[in-house]
């Protein structure tokens, strides 16, 4: 009884720390527990959506050649973002976080250290040759600048007729003329719930199967809570950590 009750007047809960600190671990370990088969479905290319987590995308899009800010756009911002889509695609949604000063996330931020500050300014400053992910994307303050940036400079480029919504902040852009009413303002700081506001917002303009490319295990989680209520016939969430297409009704599919 008394190793039952030992940790009754514990501040913080047993399952959650060791020794007053909290348990670490993987979020895309929780993937895990979900079985799937060892194959990979060809219904993604019936998605007539692209919906793209951009934070995650800049972390794994590096400026391996670019020079400046302006190049990294269309030397390799651009092309990835095309890359993803088939020819059944009509819409693509870019998806950037934001970074309000009263955020709860500063200080884990700050935790994680901070890279060197770099203006990035009309797009014709050069990029430091400092790592991309570890040393610039580092500090907040420079995804501060960078994102709403490359938003407005993604909207300007040919996706081959296609239509492209871009966040900014809490406005949306657009490459052509679209009601974008139900998505702006939007208070949304992280990608993650503003990725099923506009999941919905497309299935009100008859969107049906809609693909989701991010590396957040928490966009997935959401997907499983709210797929009933988004209006959509199919959701595949390609999740690039772990390698995996989830889709909704629930399947679990491997990549290849």
């Amino acid at each position: 009884m008394e190793e039952f009750f030992r940790y009754e007047n514990k501040r913080e809960v047993p399952s959650l720390s060791n020794q007053g600190s909290l348990r670490s671990g993987n979020k895309s370990d929780i993937l895990a527990c979900v079985e799937a088969p060892n194959c990979r479905s060809d219904a993604t290319k019936a998605a007539t959506l692209v919906v793209l987590d951009m934070a995650a995308v800049v972390h794994m899009v590096r400026p391996t050649s670019a020079h400046t800010f302006g190049d990294y756009v269309s030397q390799h911002l651009v092309p990835f973002v095309k890359s993803q889509i088939t020819p059944t695609v009509t819409r693509v949604d870019a998806i950037w976080d934001t970074y309000p000063e009263e955020n709860l996330k500063t200080l884990t931020h700050q935790h994680r250290g901070l890279g060197p500050r770099a203006k990035i300014g009309d797009g014709h400053t050069r990029i430091s040759k400092q790592d991309w992910n570890t040393g610039f994307l580092k500090n907040i303050d420079n995804q501060k600048e960078l994102f709403p940036f490359l938003s407005k400079e993604l909207v300007k480029q040919d996706l081959g007729g296609r239509l492209l919504l871009s966040t900014n902040l809490q406005s949306v852009l657009s490459n052509k003329q679209q009601d974008i009413s139900g998505l702006q303002p939007c208070n949304h700081t992280e990608a993650d719930t503003r990725i099923l506001l506009n999941l919905a917002h497309a299935a009100n303009q008859s969107h049906q199967i809609a693909l989701v490319c991010t590396f957040d295990s928490d966009v997935v989680i959401l997907a499983i809570h709210w797929f009933a209520s988004l209006g959509l016939s199919e959701l595949w969430v390609y999740h690039g950590t772990g390698k995996r297409f989830v889709t909704f009704p629930f399947t679990l599919y491997l990549s290849s």
